[in-house]
This record gives C-alpha cells, structure tokens and sequence, in this order.
C-alpha cells in the first residue's frame, strides 16, 4: 500500500497526487542538484513515455489489473499524445520564430 500525498504546483498547473516515497525521492534529488522538483518530475513525465513506452507498460502491468497488451496500448497512446505535444510546442516555436525574423528584418 503506498501513502499518497497531494502536492500543490505553481499556480496554473494542476493539482497531482503522488505517492510519499516517490516524492521524497525526486524532492531529495531536487534539492541535490538546485532543481524544481516540479520542472524534474514534468521532464520524466515527459521524456518515459518517448523513449521508454515498454518501462511504462512493464510498470501499469505490475500495478493494475491488466493484461501486456492493454499495458502496452495505454503506453503507447501516452507516448503519441506526448509525442504530439512536442510537435505542436515545436511548431509554436517556429512560427514565433518566423515573426521575430520578419519583425527584424522590417526594421532593418
């Protein structure tokens, strides 16, 4: 059984519950290297699923009630979904980009 914790983030951004040990782990590491512990977790939550779906399914079938292949298809719809935030973040990125180029070179 684990104890959950709720832990408040920066205003704007949800509430999330994580488990006592787990956030006492990624808080002690936080405060290790002068991390968030916020920006440290969002950047797991964001980078697992990409680069390891399998580790994610491995960890929803050790901790649900499922089947491999249903672990494997909520890991894999997480990896496209964040896979596509990516894309639409980088493509924010470059329209932003493209008017800063324009509004230099108008007053150039």
């Amino acid at each position: 059984m684990h104890i959950c914790i709720q832990i408040a983030m920066r205003e704007g951004n949800p509430h999330v519950r994580i488990w006592e040990e787990v956030y006492n782990a990624y808080k002690s590491v936080a405060l290790k290297h002068k991390l968030k512990i916020s920006d440290l977790t969002s950047i797991v939550l964001l980078y697992a699923p990409v680069f390891s779906p399998l580790s994610v399914a491995v960890g929803l079938e050790d901790n649900y009630l499922m089947s491999r292949e249903e672990a494997l298809d909520i890991a894999y719809d997480l990896k496209e979904a964040i896979e596509k935030v990516i894309r639409e973040k980088s493509k924010e990125e470059e329209e932003l980009l493209e008017e800063v180029k324009v509004f230099v070179k108008e007053e150039a």
